[in-house]
């Protein structure tokens, strides 16, 4: 009789089992941060790298909300050379009164885990640097900072749906200590070591009824694969270099004068891009040359004063 109300019991909660199992949500990908040590004393500086583990599966979005002790930590620059994201929805945003960072970024065909043999960047979404501040710490004394992905954090399948995974995201205490007068900076070290310029890019000049009221305006963007793009410059004809972002508009609308845009990156190399107006679908007004703006007045002058001498000449 036991061994019968054994079975029964057995075959009734074998199901419940099975569907429970089935049940519980697939962990589809993970979120995580790594750093080259775990414990920085104040001033020093170090890089953050955001990672992903897809777990054999293929995604084509992420969203990330990522907190830090604003307390301990000072978030100094995002950096995105050697992401695998491409086209950037949202740019990453830092705000350190709040402690947060936020980006969000796509990979054109989806990732899967892999982007090129023997790369040591294949699951990296993007780097933070960090300065570790030390003004509250007495001497000797340490306190643990965390970096961590929020719950509002998103992974989206490469599935054609757009289907939002199941996501884990693990944190990263780091020890913050009042120092000892020697600083390390792991992001100046970076930067030493690019000479390499940002590469090639064009510059498109568009006219829009939708934007800046359609007067003409130029979009570019480049790619640096080091330490990423600093800022961008333009200049217009025989104009200084200014600061721009993209879409910029135009000074000059005539266009008159070669239009020219400076990707700068974040250790100061350069690389040049130029309207190519023999492709562009807008042409710079016509104008006359100097020269023969000139030659013109003084064939105009000189036939005003033949004129009135031909007439003196007739009256005698």
């Amino acid at each position: 009789m036991i061994k019968i109300l054994k079975l029964k019991l057995l075959l009734f909660l074998i199901p419940i089992f099975v569907l429970s199992f089935l049940a519980m949500p697939v962990l589809a990908a993970e979120l995580y941060i790594d750093t080259s040590r775990n414990e920085y004393g104040a001033g020093n500086i170090f890089i953050a790298n955001l990672k992903i583990d897809v777990q054999g599966e293929c995604v084509n979005a992420v969203k990330a909300d990522i907190s830090f002790s604003n307390d301990l930590l000072e978030a100094v620059d995002f950096v995105k050379s050697d992401s695998i994201l491409i086209f950037w929805v949202e740019e990453p945003v830092i705000d350190q009164a709040r402690g947060m960072v936020s980006f969000a970024g796509g990979v054109p065909g989806g990732y899967c885990g892999k982007i090129s043999q023997g790369s040591d960047f294949d699951n990296l979404i993007g780097k933070m640097v960090f300065k570790a501040k030390g003004e509250n710490l007495q001497k000797a004394e340490s306190k643990m900072a965390e970096i961590k992905f929020i719950d509002s954090s998103e992974v989206f399948l490469n599935d054609g749906l757009g289907t939002k995974t199941t996501l884990a995201g693990q944190g990263l205490r780091l020890k913050i200590t009042a120092g000892t007068g020697l600083t390390e900076d792991e992001w100046q070290r970076e930067k030493s070591g690019d000479n390499i310029p940002p590469e090639t890019f064009k510059v498109e000049l568009e006219k829009d009824s939708l934007i800046f009221d359609e007067k003409y305006f130029i979009v570019f963007s480049a790619f640096d694969k080091q330490t990423g793009i600093g800022r961008y410059e333009v200049k217009e004809g025989k104009g200084q270099w200014k600061e721009a972002v993209s879409p910029y508009l135009l000074a000059d609308q005539s266009l008159k004068g070669a239009i020219a845009v400076k990707a700068i990156d974040k250790a100061g190399n350069e690389r040049l891009g130029e309207v190519n107006f023999s492709e562009s679908k807008y042409k710079p007004q016509a104008r006359i040359p100097a020269k023969l703006f000139f030659a013109l007045i003084v064939l105009i002058i000189g036939g005003f004063w033949m004129i009135k001498f031909v007439n003196k000449k007739l009256i005698k």
